[in-house]
């Protein structure tokens, strides 16, 4: 508690909640019995309502990829993707609780049309589909209706209706009265039949409200009542739910809408499959004359340029040039063979020389030759003279020799011919070889075209037969987990748990009235209030006087009262405050005037007096006296007279045995103009002096001390300080300031004592306990 504020700050104490709920014990009676009919209406009127739920698996048909360039650039481009990229569970759900599909929805299920009975002239209930009566129209009029239209439909026990149409529950549009079934109500929006059901027994009559609005409203309405949510990111799952009293109905009703949206997504899947299979059957005669074209165009380069295949073709041609290169050495060879052949018989000095063996053509005799020349030299070294053989075979060796020169001349030039024809033929080879790299990028372009457009054809050709078999066999996108089904407990509270409930509410909302209260008020009125705003010791309570004579109840004759007893309480404390050693003074103040300070000081004077001590009760709230007056004492010198004028005596201002027995009085006397600094005259200090050594106790009746200075100018002389408050006048800011003064010790062994308290039963044992209630 914090002492330094005016505003209090309490800690809960809960045995004060429970004393104050047992003061006000009717406060539950009246609450629980009014809390408790309300829940018993409420039960009487509320059926069990039940949550239906339902769940279904997305389908993912994206999951399985193209495994190559050219099927995923044709996925890029097939009807699905042109018609709105990825189908994701989010986008689905949007789907499902689109207005088109709750639309659909409540047009397969009459949702536009509502059936509440009225029973027990009180309660009106929703029957569905278990109607006495039903309504039907023409579709067409929900489809445009502009305004909801509610039927008062009136059935008596012979079975004749009267039926009041109403725009908006406003305007009257139709009207029947006693008519028998099936009856027709022409309106400004057409036509509408009644006529009766199973449901409606026989000799009894039934009040019952109609209301139809438009496919589009009630499509709004089923949106806002059932809850459609991804119970997992992680899953491909949507799950349903709807709170109905009807269970069955509403399994239908979501029932219905998976089913819409799977007839939906079927319906949507065969209008892509069937746009794809029209664009795959273009495409495909688009490729097919493609194809053609690309096969024409390389026969076409095949046979312009000579060629079967351009490697093959390529290695032949390579094979050739490489022929000739080695056909042109040999006969580079061999002409240069024959040239030497030459020059070395047209040398004059080796006209009997013998040729070398250098494997010239074999259309030159150098072998014959070169025999002749081997027997002309066995023979010469044998002959002598002119010998007719050598000479014979000297002619034959010219001979030949002349023949040899011809033959090699002749083949020298054949030689040169040949040499000339191969590198010809070389050079043909090699232009060839140099138009194969055109060739071939030629043709790999023309062949790349052709292998495109080949594998695209191919890929249609497959994609027209996966297009034919969806088309054949779609299904839904929806799988569904878990038909709708009602959960086996209520959602809403039963009959027992709303009167509990009901109760309970009986029980708390007077706690908390009471909570409330005590801490809205800025007073308080027991014992117990007090000793919880402030620290201060509390000397006990008083309670109110219930006579209104003289304010003395505490005598030594006849003073065994309640309230007596209360006053020798706190004597009895103050006592043990005081302690026993010597005469005690007492200050009595309080906040403000009216507490009572006054009749406290009296009683607990007598108090004292009662006990045989010797007490004296002074008037010291020289502002505003009133002692004497509630004393019906003279108005003669008293405490102002005497510290004014050192003329006036002691003794001449005090009046002895007053009340009692032992109790004198000194009144405040004449109100002075100064009246602070006469309460710091030196006689104030010089008088107490004086008075201590007569008297026991010496009770001081002073000023308020939130109102005027004065009382601290009594503490110095004082011992003990009472502090008076009354109950439910005394406020909690007052308390706050009393904190102050015991935090700042500005009064000297600070007590309280609380005055006004109700009438206690007996005594006032307890500190307030009794008293309180």
């Amino acid at each position: 508690m914090d002492l330094t504020n005016d505003n209090i700050t309490e800690k809960f104490d809960f045995r004060y909640y429970i004393r104050l709920c047992r003061r006000y014990w009717y406060w539950f009676v009246i609450s629980v019995v009014l809390c408790g009919g309300i829940g018993v209406f409420y039960a009487l009127s509320t059926v069990p309502v039940y949550q239906v739920v339902a769940n279904i698996l997305i389908s993912d048909e994206d999951s399985s990829r193209p495994s190559n360039a050219m099927s995923e650039l044709a996925s890029q481009f097939s009807a699905g993707n042109m018609m709105g990229g990825t189908n994701s569970v989010d986008d689905e759900i949007n789907v499902v609780r689109s207005h088109s599909n709750l639309r659909q929805t409540v047009k397969d299920l009459g949702l536009n049309t509502g059936y509440t009975v009225t029973r027990f002239r009180v309660f009106d209930r929703d029957v569905a589909d278990k109607t006495p009566v039903v309504m039907t129209c023409d579709p067409a009029i929900a489809d445009t209706l502009g305004c909801y239209i509610g039927f008062k439909v009136v059935v008596n026990k012979e079975h004749k209706v009267s039926i009041k149409a109403k725009a908006n529950d406003k305007t009257v549009i139709a009207d029947v009265k006693d008519k028998p079934f099936p009856v027709t109500l022409s309106t400004p929006y057409g036509d509408f039949v009644f006529d009766k059901t199973k449901y409606l027994k026989k000799g009894k009559g039934v009040k019952m409200t109609v209301g139809f609005s438009s496919y589009d409203a009630s499509a709004e309405g089923l949106a806002e009542s059932v809850s459609i949510y991804i119970p997992s990111k992680r899953a491909n799952i949507i799950s349903f739910a709807v709170h109905s009293p009807h269970s069955q109905y509403a399994q239908r009703i979501l029932n219905t809408i998976i089913d819409n949206y799977n007839i939906s997504g079927i319906n949507e899947k065969r209008k892509k499959d069937q746009k794809t299979a029209d664009f795959v059957a273009e495409r495909l005669a688009s490729i097919s004359k493609d194809l053609n074209l690309s096969e024409e165009d390389i026969e076409h380069y095949k046979r312009s340029n000579k060629l079967t295949d351009v490697g093959a073709d390529a290695s032949k041609w390579m094979s050739r040039s490489t022929t000739l290169e080695s056909q042109i050495m040999n006969a580079e060879t061999e002409l240069h063979l024959l040239e030497m052949t030459r020059d070395f018989i047209n040398e004059p000095g080796n006209e009997w020389q013998l040729i070398p063996a250098l494997n010239v053509n074999a259309a030159v005799p150098v072998d014959a030759y070169n025999g002749l020349l081997l027997q002309r030299m066995q023979l010469q070294n044998t002959a002598r003279g002119e010998n007719a053989i050598l000479k014979k075979l000297d002619e034959q060796i010219s001979a030949l020799r002349d023949n040899l020169k011809k033959s090699l001349h002749k083949a020298y030039e054949n030689a040169s011919v040949r040499l000339h024809d191969l590198r010809v033929q070389a050079g043909e080879s090699k232009a060839q070889l140099s138009k194969f790299p055109e060739y071939e990028r030629q043709f790999g372009n023309i062949k790349r075209q052709q292998a495109i457009k080949e594998e695209l054809y191919l890929y249609l050709l497959k994609k027209q037969e996966e297009t034919s078999i969806a088309l054949a066999n779609s299904m839904p996108r929806a799988k569904i987990v878990d038909e709708a089904y009602a959960l086996s407990e209520p959602v809403n509270l039963s009959k027992k748990k709303l009167v509990a409930i009901a109760l309970s509410i009986g029980l708390i909302i007077p706690v908390v009235l009471i909570f409330l209260f005590d801490k809205l008020k800025n007073k308080f009125d027991t014992i117990g209030e007090l000793e919880r705003l402030t620290p201060v010791p509390v000397l006990g309570e008083v309670c109110k006087k219930t006579d209104a004579g003289s304010p003395l109840v505490v005598k030594s004759v006849g003073g065994s009262t309640s309230v007596a007893e209360l006053f020798r309480l706190i004597r009895s404390n103050l006592q043990f405050i005081l302690g026993n050693t010597g005469s005690k003074v007492v200050l009595l103040t309080s906040t403000i005037s009216g507490e009572g300070k006054s009749f406290i000081s009296i009683n607990l004077a007598s108090s004292f007096a009662v006990l045989g001590k010797k007490v004296l009760l002074m008037g010291l709230d020289i502002r505003n006296p009133k002692l004497a007056e509630y004393l019906e004492l003279s108005l003669t010198d008293g405490f102002t007279s005497y510290i004014a004028n050192e003329n006036i005596t002691l003794d001449s201002i005090i009046q002895h045995d007053v009340l009692e027995k032992n109790l004198d009085i000194i009144v405040a006397g004449p109100i002075p103009p100064n009246p602070s600094e006469l309460l710091q005259s030196e006689r104030v200090d010089d008088l107490f002096a004086r008075l201590r050594t007569v008297y026991d106790y010496i009770i001081i009746d002073s000023a308020p001390v939130g109102m005027v200075s004065d009382t601290f100018s009594l503490v110095r002389v004082a011992d003990a300080t009472v502090y008076v408050t009354r109950a439910n006048y005394t406020t909690t800011k007052e308390i706050g300031f009393l904190n102050k003064l015991y935090a700042g010790k500005r009064l000297p062994k600070l007590s309280v004592v609380l005055n006004g308290t109700k009438t206690a039963a007996g005594y006032g044992y307890g500190y307030g306990e009794k008293s309180g209630k």
